[in-house]
């Protein structure tokens, strides 16, 4: 059975069902458990994320090598 490793997503071959609850990933050696009953994790997106001491604030667009956003510098004095 091939899985991902939920850190950095390289295809990893499970060969059977006793190495489920500990595998060990080569290419960024964290290790996970698929068997764990840790529950179902929720991520929220921050309203404003931040690079910085920028303040993310719209996406504007997005092409082959990335994004525009619309930012507020937060390193800035107020503009009066």
């Amino acid at each position: 059975m091939q899985v991902r490793c939920p850190h950095c997503q390289n295809p990893l071959e499970v060969l059977d069902d006793s190495s489920l609850t500990d595998i060990n990933c080569p290419s960024c050696d964290s290790r996970f458990n698929l068997l764990a009953d840790d529950g179902t994790l929720t991520y929220r997106e921050d309203e404003h994320p931040t690079i910085g001491h920028f303040e993310l604030q719209d996406k504007l667009g997005t092409g082959s090598f990335g994004a525009v956003w619309k930012a507020k510098d937060t390193g800035l004095p107020p503009f009066n």
